[in-house]
């Protein structure tokens, strides 16, 4: 079986380059456009990660971490949180509200995927989980590790 991550941003751009450079890794992907629907489609199925934009309409990015880790069925999914560059980022707020990783965007296909891979490991039942073959460029990507 393959993993599975959840792709949410309510940007439709960034949501289909984060799905492909996924699914081209061998993972299987649900993607979702708001926190609502992010909170229903991780009761689908079971999802080892999720990619959760910060800024969404609704509910924001803290807010859907705080109820996935409040329900005993998605608590234990590590979240990776997703930022625009030129938003001010309070760590030790990040820290506190237990996300795994935390991606600055831009953010290139290969940084999605090595991220992905470092948390839970390759997709099980892909030859090689092969990453897309351009990164865009754009190195400023790199995650910041939010374990203390």
């Amino acid at each position: 079986m393959r993993k599975t991550v959840l792709v949410v941003d309510d940007n439709s751009a960034s949501r289909a380059i984060h799905t492909t450079a996924l699914e081209h890794a061998g993972y299987r992907v649900f993607d979702a456009a708001n926190g609502r629907e992010a909170l229903e489609k991780a009761h689908w199925d079971r999802v080892d990660l999720v990619l959760l934009d910060l800024m969404m309409p609704g509910l924001d990015g803290l807010i859907v971490r705080e109820r996935l880790a409040a329900d005993p069925f998605t608590r234990d999914v590590p979240v990776v949180l997703v930022t625009a560059y030129d938003e001010v980022v309070d760590l030790d707020r990040f820290r506190a509200g237990g996300f795994a990783a935390l991606l600055r965007k831009p953010i290139g296909p290969h940084t999605v995927v090595d991220v992905v891979r470092t948390l839970i490991g390759p997709p099980t039942d892909a030859p090689g989980g092969a990453a897309p073959a351009d990164d865009g460029g754009h190195a400023r990507g790199a995650p910041e590790p939010l374990a203390r």
